[in-house]
């Protein structure tokens, strides 16, 4: 569980890591998934896995997850969700 997504993170630059995760995401939610997806997400932003590592002054943590659920739901992503 969640094999391909950590594997996928060993080969990318910590600047691109939300970008992949926000992906990731959103193709769970396609899968009907999302609350799951948003729950794990939820929690790297609580360890604080979820950092402005690339330091580009773009949303972190909670922040990160707060603008990202915003984007999904705009996009059509999270209808239905919690």
């Amino acid at each position: 569980r969640g094999r391909g997504m950590t594997a996928l993170a060993r080969t990318i630059s910590p600047g691109e890591a939300r970008g992949v995760l926000a992906a990731w995401v959103a193709d769970r939610a396609r899968l009907g998934r999302a609350n799951e997806a948003l729950a794990r997400v939820d929690g790297l932003a609580k360890a604080g896995k979820l950092g402005d590592n690339e330091q580009m002054g773009t949303a972190a943590g909670v922040a990160y997850v707060k603008a990202l659920r915003a984007h999904l739901l705009k996009e059509g992503y999270l209808a239905g969700t919690k």
